[in-house]
């Protein structure tokens, strides 16, 4: 899995990786600072505004604030839900 973006998807801190087969996997923060959730990739894809590390944690300080921003390393060790696929 590869980081493919980092974007503002309807208000929300969003990353966006692409498996490699191809299918994409989103990851938001809903509210706050709950933690990073599975979201409809394809939307996030379509709709999403692309954003640069830095960019994001200026647009979302109190939600990212010094949390770390999932990275496609950490979850090449992990299986993504299916329902998020």
């Amino acid at each position: 899995m590869k980081l493919r973006s980092y974007c503002d998807w309807e208000g929300r801190p969003t990353v966006l990786f692409q498996e490699d087969n191809g299918t994409l996997f989103a990851l938001s923060r809903m509210e706050g600072r709950s933690d990073w959730t599975p979201v409809d990739a394809n939307d996030v894809s379509v709709s999403g505004a692309v954003l640069s590390l830095d960019a994001l944690r200026k647009a979302f300080p109190t939600t990212l604030g010094d949390d770390e921003v999932p990275s496609a390393e950490k979850l090449m060790w992990q299986s993504p839900p299916a329902a998020a696929r």
